[in-house]
């Protein structure tokens, strides 16, 4: 037969709970940081478009080519 103590299953409770807040916390910081540099990214292109400067992409600009069917040869 196996005995358990009383303090085995509050532990395991204790622990599980601990890193459960501690993912969140670092979950939270992550979108923190995540807004923290969207909101740099903003104040730089603000100040760029203040003194008169072109804002750099971050992406390149893609057209879209042609839809024409292609010619087809008699």
């Amino acid at each position: 037969m196996l005995y358990v103590s009383l303090e085995e299953p509050r532990s395991a409770t204790e622990r599980q709970l601990h890193e459960t807040v501690t993912a969140q916390a670092w979950a939270r910081e992550h979108r923190w940081a995540q807004v923290r540099a969207r909101q740099e990214a903003a104040a730089k292109s603000h100040a760029q478009a203040a003194a008169g400067e072109p804002a750099a992409l971050s992406a390149p600009i893609v057209l879209p080519t042609s839809r024409l069917a292609p010619a087809v040869a008699p």
